[in-house]
């Protein structure tokens, strides 16, 4: 009997994301746009991570038996991890959802009392759990993994974002900002297409490093003044763990999801060119009374928080501490920077992020 002659490319695998329909650990029924089409570089499938027992078992001579080794995938956390280009969809769905904040379209705001909401499996009759509205990605999510062969798709649910980084360099693509995400759910997946689908095309709204011409590092301190940095290159990283507890249904899925414990981790680096302005950076490292501000977007900031002008990526960090500085002797002499960010007064915002 000849093989299959059917082939087919990595690229025809497309991913979908959106949030769960109705409650936690509810699929998304829907056909439409509500599902959001990610721009991924290449595809993976999930890691389902199955518990498997193979080791040998007493009195069964010195071959493992096939009868002793044991299979479930019952109550694991399955593992997703994409990568690709910074999209407006992908930028607002998964930095709500790893921060826990509903962004209400703008800004996604993280203060020194920060406590994302516990997620409760949801129940519809009598009603119990976390219940969704339309576009609440800081809950949870599902996704849909389409296969050129239609009845091998994947449908996830109850995902949620534990790690999400975006990084741009200018000497790459002009700047533009890829990220990379790690998501985990508890509930296990569904194999099979959506019929009719038909998901929102791929967002148009591309980020720039190039465009975020307003940028300073203050140190609240008072170690040096205000500086306008020439960067070269930037990366966030925000993490916060989800814990799978509980067990319910056939298949061992979560009753809560809890959400950033013990932390929310929030670092960043740059890559500045070194000079009079950003020298004094390299004795700050070494202070214990370090106080660093920094904030980066299109246009200045205005207040404590973006002009309303700004609606494209802005960070704005309000306090954090240097955990690196390196020099770098290259052809221009510069400087790798790394920071995480802390709390400041109670109820003070600390981070924001602008996802409009």
């Amino acid at each position: 009997m000849p093989a299959n002659g059917d082939v087919y490319s990595g690229k025809e695998f497309s991913t979908y994301i959106c949030e769960d329909a109705v409650g936690v650990g509810t699929f998304q029924t829907a056909v439409d746009t509500t599902w959001k089409t990610l721009d991924i570089e290449s595809f993976s499938f999930p890691s389902f991570n199955p518990t498997q027992e193979f080791e040998m078992r007493t009195g069964t001579g010195r071959v493992a038996q096939h009868g002793s080794m044991y299979t479930s995938d019952k109550g694991v956390t399955r593992e997703i991890q994409i990568a690709g280009r910074l999209t407006a969809d992908a930028l607002l769905i998964l930095a709500e959802n790893v921060l826990g904040v509903d962004s209400a379209g703008v800004e996604c705001v993280v203060t020194g009392t920060h406590s994302p909401t516990t997620l409760e499996h949801y129940i519809a009759s009598p009603t119990s759990g976390t219940t969704i509205a339309a576009g609440a990605y800081e809950k949870s999510l599902s996704m849909y993994f389409l296969s050129p062969i239609a009845a091998e798709s994947i449908q996830m649910r109850g995902c949620v974002c534990t790690a999400f980084a975006i990084n741009a360099d200018m000497g790459t693509a002009a700047g533009r900002f890829d990220f990379t995400a790690t998501l985990q759910t508890g509930y296990a997946p569904v194999k099979g297409a959506i019929g009719s689908f038909v998901p929102a095309v791929v967002s148009p709204v591309y980020y720039f490093l190039s465009d975020m011409g307003a940028k300073t590092i203050t140190d609240t301190t008072g170690g040096f003044t205000t500086i306008n940095p020439l960067i070269t290159t930037l990366g966030l990283n925000i993490a916060g763990s989800a814990q799978m507890l509980g067990m319910q249904g056939a298949n061992g899925d979560p009753e809560v999801i809890a959400r950033q414990v013990p932390e929310l981790e929030i670092t960043y680096s740059l890559g500045i060119k070194y000079d009079s302005t950003t020298a004094p950076l390299v004795d700050e490292y070494r202070q214990t009374d370090q106080d660093i501000a920094f904030y980066i977007a299109n246009v200045a900031e205005s207040g404590t928080t973006f002009d309303a002008a700004a609606v494209k990526l802005g960070i704005d960090i309000n306090k954090s501490v240097l955990t690196a500085v390196d020099f770098d002797a290259g052809d221009v002499a510069s400087l790798n920077i790394s920071a995480k960010v802390v709390a400041g007064a109670s109820g003070a915002e600390t981070f924001v992020l602008q996802v409009a």
